[in-house]
This record gives C-alpha cells, structure tokens and sequence, in this order.
C-alpha cells in the first residue's frame, strides 16, 4: 500500500485465535517498524492529518480475558505512536465520519449493524507510546 510516497507493508502474519483470524502482522513504513501485532488489512488514512489509524493486539499472559486491542495511529511525519486509552475485546475499523470521529465495529468485521460504535478521536482519548 502506498501513502504518498512511502511504502506501507505487512511483513510475518500469524493468526492469534484458531478460528479463522484475526491475523497479525510487523507493520512498517519503508523500512521504519511503526508497530509489531498488527492487525492485518484494517488501516484507515486521515489525509489532511496525516495520520494511519490500525489496531494493535496485546496478548495476555495467562488468559484470554487479559488479551485485548486497541487503535493507533501513526503519524507520517514525525513517526510518532499513539495508542487509545480504551481497550477492546475485538474491533474493526470501518470508515473516518470527520476529522475527530471514526466509525467502527465490536467484532473483527463490519457485517453485524447491532455492533456498530463510534469512536472519538479527540487527543484526550490517546497516549503517546
């Protein structure tokens, strides 16, 4: 995937719950890692921002219910992480609405409305890792 004039890849996929994915990856930006347990092929790119939303999976150490993810953004510029104060047991990031709210999905798809949310991208709501 190309973002202006850089090149954004996938590198060691591997699927973290047996059934089917979701699957995570290295993600880099020409050869700089933005972030390892990535979440395959669910980027959304703020244009004006400059700003590459993915969601990252943190395993747990023991159980599954310490496992979770959360969204991050990249910022193309100046390289930094940020990463969301909330955690999720799955989410999907389907579309921007504006430039401070995205709409996403409780589920690792967009098929079910009845997990539709939506997300508030103010900084408050980040940390810088």
């Amino acid at each position: 995937m190309k973002i202006h004039n850089h090149e954004l890849f996938e590198v060691d996929a591997n699927q973290i719950i047996n059934m089917g994915g979701p699957y995570v990856c290295d993600l880099y930006m020409d050869t700089f890692l933005i972030s390892n347990n990535v979440v395959v092929d669910n980027f959304i790119f703020n244009e004006k921002k400059n700003l590459l939303y993915f969601v990252k999976y943190y395993e747990g150490l023991k159980w599954q219910s310490d496992t979770y993810f959360t969204i991050n953004s990249y910022h193309i510029e100046t390289s930094v992480v940020n990463e969301s104060n909330r955690h999720f047991i799955m989410v999907y990031l389907k579309k921007l609405i504006n430039e401070n709210t995205m709409e996403i999905f409780l589920a690792f798809h967009d098929r079910n409305v009845s997990q539709r949310d939506i997300f508030d991208l103010q900084e408050g709501n980040f940390h810088m890792l």
